[in-house]
């Protein structure tokens, strides 16, 4: 996606390890996660 730091990922929730976190974030076992990053501002440039 784009150049140079920009990246799209996406995960898959196998294992909690901390359950309290995990429900602060709506996250759950079997659940998919898409994380995107869109670069850093100018900051990389």
């Amino acid at each position: 996606m784009g150049a140079g730091n920009h990246f799209v990922e996406v995960g898959y929730v196998e294992t909690i390890f901390d359950e309290e976190a995990a429900q602060k974030m709506n996250l759950a076992r079997d659940k998919v996660t898409v994380l995107i990053h869109t670069g850093s501002r100018g900051l990389a440039h």
